[in-house]
C-alpha cells in the first residue's frame, strides 16, 4: 500500500503528465491540419507545454534533493491535521488516546483536531511522530514524470544537478535517477536510446581526429560524478570502460564514507 504522501505526488504528476499528452496530442492535430492548408504559426501552444513540463521537472528535481526521511506529523483518526492551540475546557481536556487519557489542562496546550473533537497530549504527539523513508517515493514520481518525456526531464535535470545548493542535494538527485533510468519501466525507450548511441558513438578516451562524444550522454556522465557510484555504474552500463576504471582508481584512494559502503 502506497502512504499519502506518495499518493498525492503520483497524483499530482499523474495530472500533469495527463496535461502534457494532451498538450502534445493537440500540437499535432493543429501542425497537421495547418500543414494540410498551407497555415502557419502555433507555437504558443508548443511553449506553454514546454513551459509546463519544465515546470514540473523543476518541481520534482526541488523534491528529491530534500533529505531522505523527515517527521510525519499525527492526525486524528480520519486523518485530519491536528493544530497545536491552548487546551479550553469546552472543549474537552483528557487525551484521546486510550493508552494515555490524562487531563491536558496543566500543560496549557494540546494537539486538536476540531472537526473530529479529537487531541493528543503533547508527550502522545512526539511519541506518534514516524519517520518517513521518501527513497519509494521519490522513485514513484521520478518515473511518473517520465511517462510524459524521459528525454527531456534527464535533460533538464542533468542541467539542473551542478546548480544544487550543496554536495548532498545534488548526490540525493542523482542516486534517485540513476536508479529510475536503469529500472524503470518508464525510462525503458530512453534506455534503449541512450546504450545504442552509446555503442554506436565514439566513446571518451579513444578519440579520433574530428570525433566527438554526444552531448546528452556527457552532460548525464558530469552529473553522475556528483555521486561517484552512480557515475561508475553508468560509465560501466555505457560501455565505456576507460572512464570506469579512472572513477573506479579515484574511489580507491578516495576516504570511504558510511554512504559509499552502503551504495557499492
Amino acid at each position: 500500500l502506497r502512504r499519502p504522501d506518495e499518493e498525492v505526488a503520483i497524483a499530482g504528476l499523474r495530472l500533469i503528465t495527463r496535461l502534457i499528452s494532451r498538450q502534445q496530442e493537440e500540437d499535432n492535430r493543429s501542425e497537421s491540419s495547418r500543414s494540410g492548408s498551407g497555415l502557419g504559426g502555433g507555437s504558443s501552444n508548443k511553449s506553454d507545454a514546454r513551459d509546463l513540463f519544465e515546470l514540473a521537472s523543476s518541481e520534482v528535481l526541488r523534491i528529491i534533493a530534500s533529505p531522505n526521511s523527515y517527521k510525519a506529523s499525527p492526525t486524528c483518526k480520519k486523518g485530519h491535521a491536528l493544530v497545536y492551540q491552548p487546551v479550553e475546557q469546552d472543549r474537552g481536556t483528557v487525551c484521546s488516546n486510550q493508552g494515555c487519557r490524562r487531563d491536558c489542562m496543566p500543560d496549557g496546550h494540546a494537539y486538536h483536531c476540531h472537526t473530529c473533537k479529537y487531541r493528543l497530549c503533547t508527550s502522545c504527539w512526539e511519541a506518534s511522530s514516524t519517520t518517513i523513508d521518501t527513497d519509494r517515493r521519490n522513485y514513484l514520481i521520478v518515473s511518473k514524470i517520465c511517462e510524459g518525456d524521459a528525454e527531456r526531464f534527464y535533460t533538464i535535470a542533468a542541467a539542473a544537478i551542478p546548480k544544487q545548493d550543496s554536495n548532498d542535494s545534488a548526490q540525493r538527485i542523482v542516486r534517485v535517477l540513476h536508479r529510475v533510468l536503469l529500472k524503470s519501466r518508464e525510462t525503458r525507450k530512453f534506455r534503449r536510446k541512450l546504450r545504442e548511441v552509446s555503442l554506436s558513438s565514439p566513446k571518451p578516451g579513444q578519440l579520433q581526429a574530428g570525433e566527438k562524444v554526444p552531448a546528452l550522454l556527457l552532460d548525464l556522465l558530469s552529473a553522475w560524478l556528483f555521486c561517484p557510484i552512480s557515475a561508475l555504474g553508468l560509465s560501466l552500463w555505457l560501455h565505456w570502460f576507460d572512464v570506469s576504471a579512472e572513477i573506479t582508481d579515484r574511489l580507491l584512494r578516495s576516504e570511504k564514507t558510511p554512504t559509499t559502503h552502503e551504495l557499492l
